[in-house]
């Protein structure tokens, strides 16, 4: 954690005091060592002297004295999200090292997030109003939940009729949480779905303070089914196959996802009448809907056929696997019009395979078959 230092003289000898980060200096007196932190730029704000209402002035918080060294001990830093590049990018040393030829990072980068902007904020604000600091309903612990920590990004609470069909103990909540992972999954990394232990235990603590006391509390990862979809398409005159191909691949991606995965500003949104904030739990997957959508996107002119198959998804299974020592399940053809989802369940993507036919080539084959 970030922790300032200011120096000081003691007993002859210079010493480094660590200070206190605060939310606000309201509480603040001349003599606490106290200071303000905004992480998104990094500035660091000491206590303000104000004028009180007989004129006298006010010093909150303390002012670190003229010439004196300050040093933060431990800090953080990143670009945002445009930091999360993928491997095999970052490949150009800014400052030359002795015995150092080249770089490479090996692995994607990830974690990063941009600053609150102004529209999660006021939607943040409307849940805290909204909750009042106490969860009873279901809505009440889905946005206490939310308000918990940026990093979650979908959170659906069962009532206990809904755990797999049967009566669970009274008073019992389940939460499934959904975790904020847009650029992992773009990327095809489903282990980062997975719920970390601490992340678990944080999530419960804080929802134990606004709880009944006859309510206990249980947060875990929904069941998520991989969808794999292959597809031959014929492409309209004058198109790039590869840039329609890249468009289908998106939007398969897009509406096989838990979470909404394409740009506000991409041209393909409109390819979704409700804006596809994430595939709704518990619904099921129609074969029709995935050749329907691929036949909307800009590009295609027929969808001459497509194949579903689909497996289990365990986020921690995919977080350990090996590949040649643990494969993934084997992929499961599906087995008519429509693919059923439990109550509990998300579909996600797996990789995705569309192949361009030539339609000149399709209607000759068609041609000579009919004459023999």
């Amino acid at each position: 954690k970030e922790t300032l230092e200011v120096e000081e003289f003691r007993g002859g000898e210079v010493v480094f005091v660590p200070w206190q980060c605060v939310e606000s200096f309201a509480n603040s007196t001349l003599y606490d060592r106290h200071f303000m932190l905004e992480p998104a730029s990094g500035t660091v704000q000491f206590g303000p002297a104000v004028r009180q209402p007989d004129g006298t002035m006010r010093q909150y918080g303390r002012i670190p004295e003229s010439g004196r060294l300050i040093r933060m001990r431990a800090y953080r830093y990143g670009g945002g999200a445009r930091g999360n590049v993928p491997a095999n990018t970052l490949q150009t040393l800014t400052t030359s090292v002795a015995y150092l030829a080249r770089v490479n990072n090996l692995v994607r980068a990830s974690g990063g997030r941009d600053q609150e902007s102004m529209e999660e904020l006021k939607m943040r604000a409307q849940r805290e109003l909204q909750s009042q600091k106490r969860v009873v309903t279901a809505a009440d612990f889905e946005q206490a939940l939310r308000s918990f920590s940026r990093n979650v990004a979908r959170v659906k609470c069962l009532s206990p009729q809904q755990e797999n069909g049967a009566q669970v103990k009274p008073g019992s909540v389940e939460l499934l949480v959904v975790p904020a992972v847009r650029e992992a999954l773009l990327a095809g990394e489903l282990s980062r779905l997975h719920l970390p232990a601490t992340f678990i235990q944080e999530a419960i603590a804080y929802l134990n303070r606004y709880r009944l006391l006859t309510t206990s509390i249980h947060v875990r990862e929904p069941q998520y089914v991989g969808v794999k979809v292959c597809a031959e398409i014929a492409v309209d005159d004058f198109s790039l196959p590869e840039v329609v191909q890249s468009r289908v691949a998106q939007c398969l991606q897009h509406f096989l996802s838990p979470i909404p995965l394409l740009d506000e500003d991409s041209g393909l949104l409109t390819l979704f009448d409700d804006g596809r904030a994430g595939w709704e739990f518990g619904r099921g997957l129609f074969q029709a809907e995935i050749s329907s959508l691929i036949q909307r996107v800009p590009g295609v002119r027929y969808v001459l056929s497509v194949h579903i198959s689909t497996r289990p998804v365990d986020p921690e299974r995919e977080r350990l696997r090996l590949e040649e020592i643990d494969p993934p399940e084997p992929l499961e053809a599906l087995e008519g019009p429509m693919l059923w989802l439990p109550e509990n369940a998300l579909v996600c993507s797996l990789p995705h395979e569309v192949s361009v036919v030539d339609l000149a080539e399709i209607t000759h084959r068609a041609r000579r078959d009919g004459h023999d």
